[in-house]
């Protein structure tokens, strides 16, 4: 699952990251025209940025969610494996005294 899900992840990323440079060509990022801020950049486009980032917010959200679970869920099998040990060694019959000394 850890894997399956480290491979989803890069996918996203991938995407993600190749759709804002889509979005906001490189050049207009180094031109001389937008140091001196004579750009103007379409309202789509930046609406189109802003609903990127809010996805890449919510993939984060939800990694946090399930990473949260995880570790739930691990420290629930961690207790209940304690508690299981815990019960087998009360069962086992108590060791046997060592043999008294001559």
């Amino acid at each position: 699952m850890t894997k399956l899900m480290t491979i989803l992840r890069s996918i996203f990323l991938v995407f993600i990251f190749f759709y804002a440079l889509k979005l906001l060509p490189l050049a207009l990022l180094v031109s001389g025209d937008a140091r001196r801020g004579d750009v103007m950049v379409p309202f789509t486009k930046v609406e189109n940025v802003a609903s990127v980032t809010w996805v890449a917010v919510g993939w984060i959200a939800v990694e946090t969610v399930v990473g949260w679970l995880q570790v739930w869920a691990g420290g629930k099998l961690k207790a209940r494996a304690a508690a299981k040990a815990a019960k087998v060694a009360a069962a086992a019959p108590p060791p046997a005294p060592p043999p008294p000394r001559p």
